[in-house]
């Protein structure tokens, strides 16, 4: 509890508005179709890699972020989150800061916090120029995992759609749901 909380207090949010969905659904839509977009059009949201990449050898702040990446990396989630949301409360350099940003958002969506990552994707999205790419990723995988409290995602109006007998079920916190 003492972890959530403090995740909670890194984004900014009080325990309470975390769970605050919208009604109905949302629906996504690009100003230029994707060229990979799914047969009857859409948008194709991806997680991306590092926001900001670590200069070889670069400072401590970058070695820092570089293991608490390694852990995500490793699918040690919950330390990723955890050792993120530590280092944001001490950050300096800003573009560390970023990167560490998008590893809490990424490890809370991958270990299934579909409640916290939101606002996780939202914070981030705000560190970019509004309309950047960065922008509208961050803000595109935030709305789609608001309308998806269960992790798994329904478009408005689409008809329920259960896995094959004996298929794994797939959510959003699998990266190949997003693609």
């Amino acid at each position: 509890m003492k972890r959530m909380l403090t995740i909670l207090a890194v984004l900014g949010i009080a325990a309470g508005a975390a769970s605050a969905a919208p009604a109905g659904g949302v629906t996504i839509t690009p100003s230029n179709p994707a060229p990979a977009a799914p047969a009857g059009g859409g948008v194709v949201i991806t997680p991306s890699g590092p926001a900001t990449p670590a200069a070889p050898g670069g400072s401590e702040e970058a070695q820092k972020v570089a293991a608490i990446q390694a852990l995500l990396t490793a699918g040690e989630f919950d330390k990723a989150a955890e050792q993120a949301g530590a280092y944001l409360r001490t950050a300096r350099d800003d573009a560390a800061k970023t990167e560490a940003m998008r590893i809490l958002a990424e490890a809370l969506r991958k270990k299934g916090d579909f409640r916290l990552a939101p606002a996780a994707y939202l914070r981030l999205r705000e560190r970019f120029e509004k309309g950047s790419d960065d922008y509208v990723r961050y803000d595109g995988i935030a709305e789609v995992l608001k309308a998806s409290p269960t992790g798994v995602y329904q478009p408005p109006g689409a008809p329920p759609v259960k896995p094959a007998p004996g298929a794994p079920a797939v959510t959003l916190a699998d990266d190949g749901a997003l693609a």
